[in-house]
C-alpha cells in the first residue's frame, strides 16, 4: 500500500481552481434569460439602500460593433483595497466568486456579483467611481469575453487620479458590445422601459424611503420612469395590494365598454 500511495502522489499535479471558476462563470452568463439582464444586475447594484443613490441614469446606445449600456448613480461610490480578506466595493464587483456565503457582507440585492459576471460578456468595460475622499478610480477591462472564451482571467487595469473640483460621489459603469459583437436590431425605449418596470429594481413593490429618481435615455430619447411596478396601484390609507387591470371591449353596436377589475 505504501508503494501505491507513493505512486499516486507522484502522478498528482497542481491545478488552477480559478480556471474551473471561469468555466462556471461562462456557463452562468450563457444561461441568462434575457439580453437585458445586464441592466437588471447593474441597477440592483446602484439601487441597493446601502449605496444611498437618489438618482440613477440608464443609457443605451449602439455603435458599429454592438450595443452599449451605461448605468450612472450618485451613491457612495466604490472603494478599492486590493485585499482579498478585506475587499472594497470595487474589489467585490470585479471579483469572480465573492459572495456573502463566504462571510463577506453583501448589499440589499447583490450577493453573487452577477452584475460583473454579465458585464464581462462584452468587448470592453469602463468604470469610473469616487467615494468622496482620496483618489477617484477608473477601470478598463478590454476584451473580457474573449479572455473567458480562452479560459483566461480578464485583466482589469485600474487607474487612480485626482478627482475634478466639485465632483460628487457616485459610479458610472459602461459596457461596450454586450453581448460581444451583437448586431441585432437596437432596442426601443418601450422595450427597455417594459423590462425595467417588470424585471428590475425599477419595479420595486415594497415601500421605500428616499426612493431614487430613474432616468432612461435610449438612442437619444430621454424619459423619467416612475418608480414601482406599473400594474400595482397603492393608496396611502389602504392595506394590502390592489391590482387594477383595465379591459376594453367593443360591442356589436360599435360602442366601447371599459371594465376595471380590482
Amino acid at each position: 500500500m505504501a508503494k501505491l500511495r507513493d505512486f499516486v502522489k507522484s502522478q498528482g499535479k497542481e491545478v488552477d481552481l480559478i480556471i474551473q471558476e471561469v468555466a462556471l462563470m461562462k456557463q452562468l452568463i450563457k444561461e441568462r434569460s434575457h439580453p437585458l439582464s445586464l441592466l437588471r444586475e447593474l441597477i440592483s447594484n446602484s439601487g441597493a439602500k446601502e449605496v444611498g443613490a437618489t438618482e440613477i441614469k440608464i443609457k443605451y446606445t449602439i455603435d458599429e460593433e454592438g450595443h452599449i449600456f451605461e448605468v450612472i448613480d450618485n451613491g457612495c461610490g466604490m472603494n478599492y483595497t486590493g485585499e482579498k480578506m478585506l475587499p472594497g466595493r470595487l474589489d467585490r464587483f470585479l471579483g469572480l466568486g465573492l459572495s456573502s456565503i463566504i462571510g463577506i457582507k453583501s448589499d440589499e440585492f447583490s450577493w453573487k456579483g452577477l452584475g460583473s459576471k454579465l458585464a464581462y460578456q462584452s468587448r470592453r468595460i469602463d468604470i469610473n467611481t469616487w467615494c468622496g475622499s482620496g483618489d477617484a478610480i477608473k477601470v478598463e477591462v478590454n476584451e473580457p469575453w474573449s479572455s473567458i472564451e480562452r479560459k483566461l482571467i480578464p485583466k482589469p487595469k485600474i487607474f487612480m487620479y485626482k478627482p475634478e473640483e466639485e465632483r460628487k460621489t457616485g459610479t458610472s459603469i459602461k459596457v461596450f458590445g454586450h453581448p460581444p459583437h451583437r448586431k441585432e436590431r437596437p432596442f426601443s425605449i418601450e422595450e427597455i422601459k417594459k423590462f425595467l418596470s417588470h424585471r428590475t429594481f425599477v419595479g420595486f413593490t415594497r415601500k421605500r424611503e428616499n426612493k431614487p429618481r430613474i432616468f432612461l435615455s435610449v438612442l437619444g430619447q430621454m424619459e423619467e420612469i416612475d418608480f414601482g411596478f406599473p400594474e400595482l396601484k397603492f393608496e396611502e390609507n389602504s392595506e394590502g395590494t390592489v391590482f387594477v387591470d383595465e379591459h376594453r371591449t367593443v360591442t356589436k353596436s360599435g360602442q366601447t365598454e371599459v371594465f376595471l377589475f380590482v
